[in-house]
């Protein structure tokens, strides 16, 4: 919750300090991204602090090497030998070094990761989108209501229809 609160803020404080503030005579950019730079500093700091409050276990080997490793050596067994209609998974292979327990949690790594293979292509088209519409939003008028007058009118940057991705 606090994350996506510091977000919000960030989003909607960040368009505004860049364009409405003046510094060295021209948008102030130092102060838009510093401010957030200096909270994550602080965020740093109050991490750092309350590190001696969590529970500390030293490592026990590495489960990448472990998971790699297996796969590897079944991949490795499959291949130089003969069909064994036992074996129903081709994980199933490195029961001879592994145990049953870490081939079953690899299947599952391995079902969950496929799940992962569209989200490079979901990310670029999305951030595509968010500059498309910012470069439409700088050409659209930039006060809530419309056709202000009223006092109580909100000038929205280019970048705050973007909020939505935050609030949520």
């Amino acid at each position: 919750m606090a994350i996506n609160a510091g977000s919000l803020l960030s989003t909607v404080v960040t368009p505004i300090l860049r364009g409405d503030v003046q510094c060295f005579g021209g948008d102030c950019y130092a102060l838009a991204f510093g401010v957030p730079a200096a909270l994550m500093v602080v965020a740093l700091v109050v991490f750092i602090a309350g590190s001696g409050q969590y529970k500390r276990s030293p490592p026990r080997g590495n489960v990448l090497l472990e998971v790699c490793g297996c796969v590897g050596f079944a991949i490795k067994n499959r291949w130089k030998s003969q069909s064994d209609s036992r074996r129903t998974h081709w994980l199933d292979w490195a029961e001879e070094k592994y145990s049953k327990r870490l081939i079953q949690e690899v299947k599952m790594v391995l079902r969950v990761l496929v799940l992962y293979v569209p989200l490079p292509m979901f990310w670029a088209l999305f951030d595509q989108q968010v500059s498309e519409d910012q470069d439409h939003q700088v050409h659209q008028d930039q006060e809530v209501p419309p056709g202000g007058g009223s006092r109580l009118a909100l000038i929205l940057e280019p970048r705050h229809p973007q909020i939505h991705d935050e609030a949520m």
